[in-house]
């Protein structure tokens, strides 16, 4: 190794240890938390003031029963047919909103009324059952 090498490795290193300092320095003095500590400090002043729960059950997401699912069910079938106005799911409302408008539409087509009963009344599953029933 020449002198020149020696002198150019510890440059280098030396501008790598001022950067690592000067990164440090500046983490320091921004005084600002990272997003995951944020997050921890949160979790944590949530925990303590409800007391009794566990990290497991803080935020779980609510499961629906039958009930709840068929009950949803009939509510979006029946705007979809026109029989009901509104529908608190806002997310298929806004997206299926020009369906309901044009099957609601007093115009429309006996084929397309049709299609539209077809589906509503699940009457494409009556049918998948009573082809299985003649195979057997």
């Amino acid at each position: 190794m020449t002198l020149k090498d020696a002198e150019i490795q510890y440059a280098f290193a030396e501008a790598m240890h001022k950067d690592d300092d000067h990164n440090d320095k500046q983490i320091q003095t921004n005084g600002k938390k990272s997003i995951v500590e944020e997050q921890e400090e949160i979790k944590k002043s949530i925990k303590s003031i409800l007391p009794g729960t566990d990290d497991d059950d803080l935020f779980t997401r609510k499961l629906k029963t039958d009930e709840e699912k068929t009950k949803e069910e009939q509510d979006y079938i029946e705007w979809l047919k026109g029989q009901k106005n509104e529908i608190t799911d806002s997310s298929i409302k806004s997206d299926l909103k020009y369906l309901h408008d044009y099957w609601n539409d007093p115009s429309l087509s006996e084929r397309d009324r049709f299609l539209r009963d077809f589906i509503l009344n699940k009457m494409h599953l009556q049918h998948a059952d009573d082809d299985d029933d003649d195979e057997t």
